[in-house]
């Protein structure tokens, strides 16, 4: 009947319309898809766009969108990796791992931790890799928005502090993917309490 509908009709019967809860266009959306819970968004740029901000790069002034918990957050916002590189290098605040431990020699105040300069494009393959859902748990981005106000967290199996070449610390040889996972806040805390880091299928 369904086929029959869409053949004479031009219309399907197995969807539904459906809201886009971020600019509010209505939609059409399978059943059996609105039933695992999709149907919220018109599309994956809606998705994405939802309880995000406009915000000003802090180096070069562009205004891009970012989640506004991180807006909140943050003292600074950057468009990109380039440019907060770009501030940390001309401010004297060169990326380290030292430089986070007071104790430490060039230790300038407190820097936020230095995950190398793939790292945004690195964690955004693993989160696509895995489909946007813990490994551990199965908690998906969505679920994950509601409980924390947050984005699902990649996770570094080895960590980044053992990953050194002649002495420095080498951030973006840390970021492979076979060396990161997809994980909840909640899960994330677990792992990083484990000694050893298990194999993950």
């Amino acid at each position: 009947m369904k086929i029959h509908h869409y053949g004479a009709h031009g219309e399907s019967l197995a969807k539904k319309n459906c809201t886009c809860k971020n600019c509010g266009v209505t939609f059409k959306e399978f059943q059996s898809r609105i039933e695992r819970g999709k149907g919220k968004f018109c599309s994956k740029e809606c998705k994405h766009d939802i309880g995000r901000v406009e915000v000003e790069c802090h180096q070069c002034g562009t205004v891009v969108k970012q989640a506004e918990h991180r807006a909140e957050r943050y003292e600074r916002s950057f468009c990109s990796q380039e440019c907060n590189d770009e501030w940390l290098t001309l401010e004297g605040n060169a990326p380290g791992w030292g430089q986070q431990q007071e104790n430490h020699s060039q230790w300038k105040g407190g820097t936020k931790r230095w995950y190398g300069t793939n790292w945004a494009e690195q964690r955004e393959k693993a989160l696509e890799r895995d489909n946007y859902q813990c490994k551990s748990c199965g908690m998906t981005q969505d679920e994950h928005e509601d409980a924390y106000g947050r984005d699902l967290a990649v996770h570094h199996l080895t960590p980044i502090r053992e990953f050194r070449s002649d002495g420095n610390l080498d951030a973006e040889a840390a970021n492979t993917l076979d060396n990161l996972m997809t994980v909840c806040r909640g899960c994330h805390k677990q792992w990083d309490l484990l000694p050893i880091q298990p194999e993950v299928a």
